[in-house]
C-alpha cells in the first residue's frame, strides 16, 4: 500500500508574486522511470528522495474516465471564470505540445471547495497528484535532468519562453476560499539547484509536472461527501474503495457526526491534512470526543461544525502540524485538559465569546503560539494552560472582572492588556509575573474597500482581503485601501498611543523592504460601500455597485473625489516599513502619534471622521501585501482594528 506525502493546500496572482527560494540539498536518488497517461503519452520520471517526478510536462488532452479536459485558446480573464478547467498550447502552436506539454488553468487539475482544494484526475492514474508547495521544498536541491522546457504562459503578456524556465502549478491556494490565485514554481537555469515560489490568477495557464509519492505521509485522496448517510465510514466507502490511510482530505457538507465518527476519523485516516465539516453539519451531542485527532503527524486544518459545545481533553494533542483549527466559529464553553497540547506549529487560535473554562495543559507546549485574546466569559483557567508558549508576544483580555486564573498559567515575563481602566484590578492577576500591564479599547472597523488606478469603475466592498500597492500589470496599476473605525465615543481621555493592527495574508515585492502608510482622507468627502464582492480577483476589483467608492468616486456613481484615487492630506499620519515573509500569515502593526491625533481629534468631532487612506509601494510591479478585510469570517483578531492604550 502506498502512503502519500503533504496534503493539497491552497493561493493569488492577481496582485502577486513572493519569492522563495528553495535550501541547499539532501542527497537524491535519482532513478529513471516512466508513466504513460490515459491519451498514451509516456513521461520520463525520476525518483527524489522517495518521490517519483515526471521530468517532462503533461500533454494530456482528457482525465482517467476518458472525459475532455476544454481547449481555449482566448480564456477570459473576469472573476467568474477563474476556475473554469482548459488547456492551450505553448505559443498558440499545436505542434509545440509534443515537445513543452501543454499549458493548463489550474480549474484543468482541481476544484476550490469552501478553501479546499479538490483535485481532479488530470495526473496519469490514481497513483500521481500535483504536487504541493511543499513537495517542492521537500526537494530542497534540483538534481541534473529536471529540465526547464517551457516557462508557462501569462494571459496578459502571451510570454512564451520554451527554453531555460519552468513554470509549473501547485495545489496550493495564496488565499483558500477567495478564488484569488494559485502558487506555481518558477525553475531557471539562470538560478541551477534552486526553484521559487510565485503566485498567478487561476485562470492564467502554466505548465503541469505530476508526482507519485512513495514515502509515508500525508494522503493525496480527497473524499468529497455532500452528506454522511450512516455512519461517516459508511459514506466514505459509498465514493472512494482505495486504503484509508491515502485520505489526505475529507470535506462533509452535510449530515450528523457521531461520536463514532470522529473516533474513525482519529483510528483509520492516518494521513488526513485537512478535515471540513462545513457550516451544515452538525455533531450529535455538541461535543468534540477525547482524542478525536490527537497524534495526527499531518493534519494541519481542521474547520469543526458550529454547534460543538465543548474541546474534549486531549482532541488535538500532539498533532504537531496543525495550523488552523475554526475554534472561533463554535460554541464552546470549554476547552479541556490537554486539548491542544504540544500543538507545535499553531500560531493564531481564536477562541470564542462563549468560552469560560481553559482546562489543565489546554495549549502546554503550543511553542509557536502568538498571542492570546481571552473573551469576556471567561470564568477559570487552569494550571499550565499556556505552560511552554515561548513565543507569546502578549496576553489581552476583555472582561473587567478578571477570571480565576492559576499562577503559572501563563509564561512569565510578557505584557498583559486589559480593559482601559481595570489595570489596578489586575494587578496580581496570574500571579504578577507580567512585564507589564496596559489598559487597551479596541475598536473594529465598520467601512473598508479598495479602489484601483487602472480599473476606475471598479471596487472591492465586501471582499475577504485587499491587496495595498501594485498588481501584476506592466504600467504600476495602483490599488489602495480605505478604510474607517467608526464609533470612537469610547476612546479615553488620557490614551497613550494608538495602533492600527492588520492581518496580512500573502506579500510580493522585487524588492524588500515593504511599505504602508496612513494618511488621513478628507473630512468634507465622505465615502461609502456597496455591495461589490472582488474575491474572485481581489488584484483588478470588479464593477462598482451604486455607492461603492472607486478611483474616482467616493460615492459611485452619484459624486466624485476632487483628486483620482481619493482626496487626503500629506505628510502620512503614520508609516510602517517591514522585511520578511507572511507565510502563514503575519500581524501588522502600524503605529505613530499622528494616529494618535487623528483618532483624538475623530473622537472629539466625529463629523471629521472619514478614515484613512492605506497606501503601499507604488514604484514597482507587483509590489503589495494582501490583507483581510472586516468581512474575514475568522476571529476579530484577523480583522482591521484600531487598539487604544492608556495608563490605567
Amino acid at each position: 500500500m502506498k502512503k502519500r506525502k503533504k496534503r493539497l493546500r491552497s493561493c493569488l496572482r492577481a496582485t502577486a508574486g513572493v519569492a522563495t527560494m528553495l535550501g541547499l540539498a539532501a542527497a537524491m536518488n535519482a532513478q529513471a522511470g516512466a508513466v504513460t497517461d490515459v491519451d498514451g503519452n509516456v513521461y520520463q520520471t525520476m525518483n527524489i528522495n522517495g518521490v517519483e517526478w515526471m521530468i517532462e510536462n503533461l500533454k494530456v488532452r482528457h482525465y482517467q474516465d476518458g472525459s475532455a479536459i476544454t481547449y481555449d485558446p482566448n480564456p477570459q480573464t473576469s472573476s467568474a471564470d477563474d476556475w473554469r478547467g482548459y488547456y492551450k498550447y505553448p505559443n498558440g502552436d499545436p505542434a509545440n505540445a509534443a515537445a513543452y506539454g501543454l499549458l493548463y488553468s489550474w480549474g484543468a487539475a482541481f476544484d476550490e471547495n469552501g478553501g479546499v482544494p479538490v483535485p481532479k484526475p488530470i495526473c496519469p492514474d490514481s497513483s500521481w497528484a500535483v504536487p504541493t508547495l511543499d513537495d517542492w521544498r521537500a526537494i530542497e536541491l534540483l538534481p541534473a535532468g529536471f529540465n526547464p522546457q517551457y516557462a508557462g504562459d501569462c494571459n496578459a503578456t502571451g510570454y512564451t519562453q520554451f527554453l531555460g524556465q519552468l513554470r509549473a502549478w501547485t495545489a496550493t491556494l495564496v488565499m483558500p476560499g477567495t478564488g484569488a490565485g494559485a502558487y506555481y514554481m518558477l525553475v531557471d537555469t539562470a538560478q541551477p539547484g534552486a526553484a521559487r515560489q510565485e503566485q498567478y490568477r487561476n485562470v492564467n495557464t502554466a505548465s503541469i509536472r505530476c508526482i507519485s509519492r512513495n514515502a509515508p505521509g500525508p494522503g493525496t485522496q480527497t473524499v468529497d461527501l455532500p452528506t454522511i448517510s450512516g455512519s461517516l465510514q459508511a459514506s466514505i466507502r459509498q465514493v472512494y474503495k482505495g486504503a484509508l490511510s491515502d485520505v489526505g482530505t475529507l470535506v462533509v457538507h452535510a449530515g450528523t457526526i457521531a461520536n463514532a465518527d470522529y473516533a474513525f476519523i482519529g483510528d483509520s485516516l492516518d494521513g488526513i491534512a485537512t478535515v471540513a465539516l462545513l457550516d451544515s453539519v452538525t455533531s450529535a451531542t455538541g461535543d468534540l470526543p477525547e482524542g478525536s485527532f490527537a497524534g495526527k503527524d499531518y493534519l494541519q486544518t481542521v474547520t469543526l461544525p458550529t454547534n460543538i459545545t465543548s474541546i474534549g481533553p486531549r482532541t488535538f494533542t500532539g498533532s504537531s502540524a496543525l495550523t488552523s483549527v475554526n475554534l472561533y466559529s463554535t460554541q464552546a464553553t470549554i476547552v479541556g485538559v490537554s486539548a491542544f497540547q504540544n500543538c507545535t506549529s499553531l500560531k493564531y487560535i481564536g477562541l470564542p465569546a462563549t468560552l469560560s473554562i481553559l482546562g489543565v495543559d489546554a495549549f502546554n507546549g503550543c511553542s509557536m503560539l502568538d498571542f492570546i485574546e481571552i473573551p469576556a466569559n471567561m470564568t477559570f483557567i487552569r494550571l499550565r494552560a499556556f505552560a511552554g508558549c515561548t513565543a507569546l508576544r502578549y496576553v489581552a483580555i476583555a472582561d473587567s472582572t478578571p477570571p480565576q486564573v492559576v499562577s503559572g498559567a501563563f509564561p512569565s515575563g510578557i505584557p498583559l492588556y486589559v480593559p482601559s481602566g481595570y489595570v489596578s484590578t489586575y494587578s496580581n492577576w496570574g500571579g504578577g509575573r507580567w512585564s507589564s500591564i496596559t489598559g487597551i479599547v479596541d475598536i473594529l472597523g465598520t467601512l473598508d474597500v479598495s479602489i484601483y488606478s487602472m480599473y476606475q469603475d471598479n471596487s472591492n466592498s465586501k471582499g475577504s482581503s485587499f491587496p495595498i500597492g501594485t498588481n501584476m500589470s506592466a504600467n504600476l496599476a495602483k490599488i489602495r485601501v480605505l478604510t474607517k473605525f467608526g464609533d470612537l465615543s469610547a476612546v479615553p481621555a488620557d490614551m497613550d498611543s494608538v495602533w492600527v493592527s492588520i492581518f496580512a495574508i500573502a506579500a510580493s515585492s522585487a524588492t524588500n523592504p515593504l511599505s504602508v502608510s496612513l494618511f488621513r482622507l478628507d473630512p468634507s468627502k465622505s465615502w461609502t460601500e456597496g455591495s461589490s464582492n472582488a474575491d474572485g480577483s481581489p488584484g483588478t476589483g470588479v464593477p462598482a455597485t451604486p455607492n461603492d467608492a472607486t478611483w474616482i468616486h467616493n460615492i459611485f456613481n452619484t459624486s466624485t473625489w476632487n483628486n483620482p484615487g481619493a482626496d487626503f492630506s500629506s505628510p502620512a499620519s503614520a508609516t510602517l516599513t517591514f522585511t520578511g515573509d507572511v507565510a502563514g500569515g503575519r500581524y501588522i502593526v502600524i503605529s505613530g502619534a499622528g494616529l494618535r491625533t487623528d483618532v483624538a481629534n475623530w473622537a472629539s468631532n466625529p463629523t471629521s471622521n472619514n478614515g484613512w487612506i492605506a497606501i503601499g509601494n507604488e514604484t514597482e510591479i507587483s509590489s503589495n501585501i494582501v490583507i483581510s478585510s472586516r468581512e474575514a469570517r475568522q476571529a476579530p483578531l484577523y480583522r482591521p482594528r484600531i487598539r487604544i492604550f492608556t495608563p490605567s
